[in-house]
C-alpha cells in the first residue's frame, strides 16, 4: 500500500495527515508547537501503524515550510529530510501561505495572508485562490509597505497576534479579515498536486522559511564575534 504524508507544524499547534493508496486520509493532532520535537515521530509512528502503512511504501512527504515558528519548522524539515534519506521518498515544500488559503476553502479572488512577527511588521503573502499559487511575497513589511500590496484583495487571512498598526491598516482600507486556519489535510492536497506535477525538491532544498533570523542564530553569531 503506497502512502503520502503531510506535516503541518508551522504554527502554534500541529497536525499530521496520511493518505493511503485506497484514498483514506488519517490525521493526528500535535497539541503544542513547543513540544513538536517530542511528539512528531511517536505520533507519526502510531498514525502510520493504524493506517497500515510501512516506511518502504512511503511515496512522498510534504511539509508546510513557513513562515512560522522556528521549532516547528526546523523539526518538520529535518524529519522530512530523514525520511527521504532513509526511504527514498520524494519531498514537496509547501509555502504555508498556500496551505492557509487551501484550508480556508477560498477558491477565487486575490487573498492576502498576514502572519505575525516581532515589532510592528507582518510577513505578507498574496495568493491567487483560483490557481492556488503565490502571486507575490512582500515578505516582512510594516503597515506603509503593506498597503499597496493589499489593493484588490478579497480577503485578508490575518494572524490574531498582528501588531496594532497592521490591524488598523486593514480597518482603514476596508479589507475583510478572517483568522487563518492550519490543516495537514490542506498541506496534503497541495503536496499531491505538486507531486503529480513533478515539482519535488531534493532533501537539501527543504529549508524552512523563517519570518526573521532565529534568536538562537543571532545569539550564536554574537558570541562568535572576535573580541
Amino acid at each position: 500500500m503506497r502512502w503520502m504524508l503531510a506535516i503541518e507544524t508551522s504554527q502554534r499547534e500541529g497536525e499530521l495527515a496520511i493518505k493511503c493508496s485506497a484514498g483514506e486520509v488519517h490525521t493526528a493532532q500535535l497539541t503544542s508547537a513547543s513540544g513538536i520535537d517530542d511528539q512528531l515521530m511517536p505520533h507519526l509512528d502510531a498514525l502510520a501503524r493504524s493506517a497500515g502503512c510501512t516506511p518502504e511504501t512511503l511515496t512522498c512527504v510534504g511539509v508546510s515550510m513557513g513562515p512560522g515558528g522556528f521549532t516547528g519548522l526546523r523539526i518538520a524539515s529535518a524529519t522530512a529530510q530523514m525520511l527521504a534519506e532513509s526511504t527514498g521518498c520524494s519531498l514537496v515544500a509547501v509555502p504555508s501561505a498556500l496551505a492557509c488559503v487551501q484550508a480556508s476553502g477560498m477558491t477565487e479572488g486575490k487573498i492576502a495572508v498576514a502572519l505575525a512577527s516581532k515589532g510592528d511588521s507582518t510577513w505578507l503573502s498574496i495568493v491567487d485562490a483560483a490557481s492556488m499559487t503565490l502571486m507575490s511575497t512582500a515578505g516582512l513589511v510594516d503597515a506603509q509597505a503593506a498597503a499597496p500590496q493589499l489593493e484588490g484583495c478579497a480577503l485578508v487571512l490575518a494572524d490574531v497576534h498582528l501588531p496594532g498598526p497592521i490591524t488598523s491598516l486593514f480597518k482603514a482600507i476596508g479589507c475583510p479579515c478572517a483568522p487563518p486556519t492550519w490543516s495537514a489535510q490542506a498541506c496534503l492536497a497541495l503536496t499531491e498536486r505538486e507531486f503529480a506535477a513533478g515539482r519535488t525538491v531534493p532533501a537539501e532544498a527543504m529549508v524552512p522559511l523563517y519570518p526573521r533570523v532565529p534568536e538562537a542564530v543571532t545569539l550564536f553569531a554574537a558570541r562568535s564575534k572576535p573580541t
